[in-house]
C-alpha cells in the first residue's frame, strides 16, 4: 500500500517537473503569439486558465496597463503580486497542489459572475479528444465557464500535448475561436483541428 502511495507521489512530482520544463522555447513563442490576438482597448478583461503555457502569457501581460486579468492560477497571481500590479482578480477556491490552480464551488461561482473580453485556455493533452482535454471534472467546468463568459476563446498548448491523454474532454474545437500551438504538431492533429476552428502554429 505504501509503495503504491510513494509511486503516486513520485508520479505527481515527475508530472509537475515535465510540465514546467518541457518545450519551454515553444511555450514562449506561443505566449508571444497569443498576445498579438488579444483585443485592444483601455479596459480589456483577460481570463487566464491554469497551465504552464498560460503562465507564460501572464508573464507578458503583467507589464500591459490596458489589460485586467481574471485567473484561477496561483502562479499567474504570483507574477502580478511580485510585480506589484493590482490589475488582477483571482477566482479563489480550493487550491489543487498538482497544478497550483483554484477549483471548486467558490471558483465556479466567481467565474459565473464575470464577463471577459477573451479567455486563454490551456490543456494537458488532446489525445482521443475532440477538443482540449481537462485533468478533472472541476477543470472541465472551469474551462466551460471561461468560454461561456468570454467574447473570444483562445486555446494554447505546445505540441507535446498531442501525445498525451486526459481524463475528460474540456471544450470542443467548435467552441474555440483560435488554437495556437507550435510547428511540432503532427499533421493529423493539424488537419482535425483546422476542420473545426482556426489554427496558428509558431
Amino acid at each position: 500500500k505504501h509503495g503504491r502511495v510513494n509511486l503516486l507521489i513520485n508520479y505527481v512530482d515527475d508530472l509537475m517537473y515535465v510540465r514546467t520544463t518541457t518545450n519551454q522555447s515553444a511555450k514562449e513563442r506561443i505566449a508571444a503569439e497569443t498576445i498579438k490576438h488579444l483585443p485592444e482597448g483601455s479596459s480589456v478583461f483577460v481570463g487566464l486558465d491554469v497551465g504552464n503555457t498560460v503562465w507564460h502569457v501572464a508573464k507578458l501581460l503583467v507589464s500591459d496597463p490596458t489589460k485586467i486579468v481574471v485567473t484561477s492560477s496561483l502562479d499567474a497571481a504570483n507574477i502580478y503580486a511580485e510585480a506589484g500590479n493590482p490589475r488582477l482578480y483571482c477566482t479563489g477556491g480550493q487550491l489543487r497542489e498538482v497544478d497550483r490552480g483554484f477549483y471548486g464551488y467558490w471558483s465556479l461561482q466567481n467565474l459565473k459572475s464575470i464577463h471577459m473580453s477573451v479567455c486563454v485556455l490551456g490543456s494537458v493533452g488532446i489525445v482521443n479528444r475532440d477538443g482540449i482535454g481537462a485533468v478533472s471534472f472541476d477543470d472541465r467546468d472551469a474551462k466551460l465557464l471561461y468560454a461561456k463568459n468570454s467574447d473570444m476563446r483562445i486555446a494554447i498548448f505546445d505540441s507535446t500535448k498531442c501525445a498525451r491523454g486526459t481524463l475528460v474532454e474540456g471544450l470542443p474545437w467548435e467552441a474555440i475561436d483560435l488554437v495556437i500551438s507550435d510547428t511540432g504538431m503532427p499533421e493529423a492533429d493539424r488537419e482535425r483541428i483546422e476542420a473545426k476552428t482556426r489554427l496558428v502554429l509558431v
